[in-house]
């Protein structure tokens, strides 16, 4: 048996009127999913969190079976420096970062992603030149920039460990003031007041190279967004501790597929191998870059018992409220991504069985995250329906095939596969 499993981040969405009150998913030519679903068990995962609305990295992990008493204190800088390999010991301080675009006399931050439009090449030589030249009083840092606009920041403190206790320079949650602020010790302690002296005084610094940084010279000629701060969020001072790993746990050899660090922190942590992504980026051609990501996983399946791949565009699109771009999304990963997957899988008989599923929904008028139960396929040639159903927003307990929590969905779905394939 084997298995590929495709979370496509923030698939699911809820009504929009730009789409006469329909979701993304319903009003997208999704010819590839609905031809599996003759073929397929349907069924709802809940992975709902009571206190908060769920996080890709919390959403993600559940899925691949880890528990919530073993993610809290996993913030999503530490699975960045565990994707990226960057040296750490417990005590350092990591945060993960945006590149962002702020005004600088009022401090308002204008957008939190610099438009999406920052370059690779760029953002390499903004990251040269941070390392090269912000120099801290009493501690020294890595600065990485790893896709888009994401980047990740360590400091080290050769006098004392750091401390988590303090405020955040990314006003990223929903209802906060959109200006940057200057990160605040959340205790009395040397370790808080060391950890925001040392980010503080790297933000202000970076901001001064960036400003006038003739990357952001020339953005601004060519009617981009300068990209000329960095806000910070989400810091860690430890390495995780997991109990068992992938394949102790469900005696599958296993491999990831996926471009987000956070993704890729994730299964190297529970000991997943990475499957290197496409040269070709998404924005350069869409279609191409999931061709490729699906070739590579047909090429990668004869190794592996399980493959997961993780999908971000259609969650970008739902985060920027563009409905319409989130159809067009999901409908070049249905024709491009799944129909090369699927053919694959027809020819090879029964052996293959694919999982479609997404970590949660992104609202697409809201730009949050949804709270909510999502649906999932399983789909393999031996399976055979008898009453027809649709794979979107709308299923109903009443109708669907089994209900689980996320956290038991990778050991109950494995065994019944292993029962019934």
């Amino acid at each position: 048996m084997k298995i590929i499993m495709i979370v496509i981040d923030g698939l699911f969405d809820e009504p929009n009127p730009k789409l006469g009150n329909k979701t993304p998913l319903e009003v997208a030519d999704v010819k590839t999913i609905k031809s599996l679903l003759k073929n397929s068990v349907v069924g709802l995962i809940d992975n709902r969190l009571i206190q908060t609305v769920v996080t890709s990295d919390i959403a993600v992990a559940r899925l691949l079976g880890l528990r919530l008493e073993n993610l809290h204190d996993i913030p999503r800088s530490i699975l960045e420096i565990i994707s990226e390999n960057i040296p750490f010991k417990n005590g350092n301080l990591a945060l993960h970062c945006n590149f962002a675009t702020i005004n600088i006399e009022t401090s308002e931050i204008i957008d939190r992603r610099a438009g999406r439009t920052l370059k690779r090449g760029e953002a390499k030589i903004l990251e040269r030149d941070i390392n090269t030249r912000v120099k801290l009083e009493r501690a020294d840092f890595i600065f990485k920039h790893i896709i888009d606009y994401v980047s990740v920041l360590v400091f080290k403190d050769p006098e004392r460990d750091l401390s988590i206790e303090i405020s955040e320079t990314d006003p990223w949650r929903p209802g906060e003031e959109k200006k940057l602020k200057l990160c605040k010790p959340l205790g009395e302690n040397v370790c808080a007041l060391a950890s925001c002296k040392h980010l503080n005084e790297f933000t202000l610094k970076s901001i001064e190279i960036l400003n006038t940084h003739p990357v952001n010279i020339y953005r601004r000629l060519m009617g981009l967004l300068p990209v000329n701060c960095i806000i910070c969020r989400q810091p860690g001072n430890k390495l995780p501790s997991i109990k068992g790993n992938f394949k102790d746990n469900f005696n599958l050899i296993g491999a990831a597929q996926a471009r987000l660090p956070t993704e890729r922190g994730i299964a190297k942590l529970i000991g997943l191998n990475v499957i290197d992504l496409p040269l070709i980026e998404p924005f350069e051609n869409l279609g191409a870059y999931y061709y490729e990501r699906a070739i590579q996983i047909i090429e990668n399946i004869k190794y592996y018992d399980f493959i997961y791949a993780h999908i971000d565009e259609a969650d970008d699109a739902a985060h920027d409220r563009d409905p319409m771009k989130k159809k067009n999304v999901i409908e070049v990963i249905d024709r491009f991504f799944l129909s090369e997957i699927v053919e694959y899988i027809m020819s090879r008989g029964e052996e293959i069985t694919l999982i479609l599923t997404a970590d949660h929904g992104t609202s697409s008028i809201t730009g949050h995250h949804l709270n909510t139960i999502v649906p999932a396929l399983i789909y393999n040639p031996k399976f055979k329906r008898e009453k027809a159903i649709e794979f979107n927003e709308h299923l109903e307990h009443s109708r669907v095939d089994f209900y689980i929590k996320a956290e038991d969905f990778m050991s109950k779905i494995v065994l019944e596969l292993a029962r019934r394939v």
